[in-house]
């Protein structure tokens, strides 16, 4: 098993930086329970609702509504594993996850490929899927593939079992991949089971992660619901991914973006242990500003790099893994 470095720890008195501060970090956690209680979150699925309803949640049946006191918030993070393992097939590439360790995977999901043989970009393929996998097997210092491109070719209605296909053929590596319907969740989940070797291994060594996101500004979609769920219930780590765009679908300001995705990822997580208690979560974020001038989600800019250094210290505040856009 692979226990990278820490990021940084407290050896000695002395000067440090860090992008918040112990106070910042209160004021963003109390104002995001202010706001799941007051506000609330939009659950779009009845049953998901009636989840929130069982756990003391006040729910606006005419808006889809679940406000969230915060002790349900605090008892869903006290349900969170702080460290877990990211198993691979061969367990040579176990990776620790937690403790403030640093790791690296790839980014998913690109859509486009540049052609080594014509120089031009194309959609990428399944193949494509298998060709970057085999790369990334080999690099050392990369802990994990997450679906580095979409298997474009594999047709609309499972293309994430396609990539998962390719990757677990071609690496020995733990393997992550987007989920976009409950159909392919299910599918995905049979498959790492045949992989591992039957239910029990693959919840005593789960060698594949899956992650939804949710849509700002604070809405769990049944989507979300469904994907999480099913994900959750077979005892694989989920990545709640909340990538909230300042000045578009949340405040412009940093403060007010950082209050609102982590709002999303409080609510999400509560979700998560009401549906399945224990469940391995991850904190993240592709988080980032809108351009006004060009309308557009600004990605590789000063803005993201910010929310990407100051987001991973409210992990650490709950003792939650982070998986953060490395920028």
């Amino acid at each position: 098993m692979k226990r990278n470095q820490h990021a940084g720890q407290l050896v000695s008195d002395g000067v440090g930086m860090s992008a918040l501060s112990a106070a910042d970090l209160d004021a963003i956690h109390h104002a995001s329970l202010e706001v799941l209680e007051r506000a609330g979150v939009y659950v779009e699925d009845d049953q998901a609702l009636a989840l929130f309803a069982d756990a003391g949640c006040r729910i606006d049946k005419e808006r889809n509504v679940a406000k969230i006191p915060p002790h349900v918030v605090m008892d869903a993070l006290a349900a969170c594993p702080p460290t877990y393992s990211f198993c691979g097939r061969d367990p040579r590439h176990d990776f620790m996850m937690g403790s403030n360790r640093v790791g690296f995977v790839t980014f998913c999901e690109g859509i486009l490929m540049n052609d080594i043989e014509t120089g031009e970009n194309r959609p990428s393929n399944k193949q494509d899927v298998a060709d970057i996998t085999r790369l990334v097997d080999a690099l050392g210092d990369i802990d994990a593939v997450a679906s580095p491109v979409g298997a474009r070719d594999a047709g609309e209605a499972a293309p994430s079992v396609h990539g998962l296909e390719a990757m677990f053929n071609n690496t020995t590596k733990h393997v992550h991949l987007p989920l976009m319907s409950k159909h392919e969740a299910e599918a995905a989940v049979e498959m790492a089971r045949v992989v591992a070797g039957g239910d029990d291994a693959l919840r005593d060594r789960p060698i594949v992660s899956g992650g939804c996101a949710i849509v700002s500004p604070l809405r769990l979609t049944k989507q979300f619901s469904d994907v999480s769920a099913v994900w959750a219930r077979a005892g694989l780590p989920t990545i709640i991914m909340s990538g909230v765009i300042a000045g578009a679908t949340s405040p412009v300001t940093l403060a007010g973006s950082l209050v609102q995705h982590n709002a999303e990822m409080l609510a999400a997580i509560s979700w998560i242990q009401l549906a399945e208690r224990g469940t391995k979560v991850f904190y993240s974020s592709f988080s980032a500003a809108m351009d006004m001038r060009f309308g557009q989600d600004c990605v590789g800019t000063p803005e993201m790099s910010l929310m990407s250094a100051c987001l991973p210290l409210l992990a650490h505040r709950y003792d939650l893994p982070c998986w953060m856009a490395g920028l």
